[in-house]
């Protein structure tokens, strides 16, 4: 009888044990899914980009650049058309605030539309370089 077995409450009859499982089961997965989703986005340093009394590290300042680089998410990081049609991530462009400060990356081996490949800017403070010596070395800076 196992799973199909029906248990007796008061006299009626219940409803079989299997037929209980799929909602406890279906609950425990829903409630276990949104405590993980809500851990990761209270300890992603994504929580804390715009919070001006964050200082970032050089770890902190890379990684977050480096997914900006990597990654592309629509919500997060729109798409720019300029006037000659090309089309550019916003963060490229207009680079990416962390803890109330822009920071910018340049793509050294391929077109880059940051203020220094762009001939806007001159004086700026490197913070690292990701990638170096391949195909996709990029150099992560901050105006001064």
């Amino acid at each position: 009888m196992g799973l199909l077995r029906r248990v007796h409450v008061s006299g009626h009859l219940a409803a079989p044990l299997h037929a209980l499982h799929v909602p406890l089961l279906f609950a425990t997965v829903l409630a276990s899914g949104l405590a993980l989703a809500g851990a990761l986005a209270l300890s992603h340093p994504l929580a804390t980009w715009f919070d001006p009394s964050f200082t970032p590290s050089v770890a902190q300042i890379t990684g977050i650049v480096r997914q900006h680089i990597n990654e592309w998410r629509p919500a997060l990081d729109p798409l720019i058309t300029l006037e000659s049609g090309i089309q550019v991530k916003s963060s490229n462009l207009n680079g990416i605030e962390i803890g109330g400060t822009q920071y910018y990356y340049r793509l050294l081996n391929t077109m880059s539309f940051d203020p220094v490949s762009r001939g806007e800017a001159n004086d700026y403070q490197r913070i690292a370089v990701l990638d170096q010596g391949t195909q996709w070395e990029s150099e992560v800076y901050r105006l001064r």
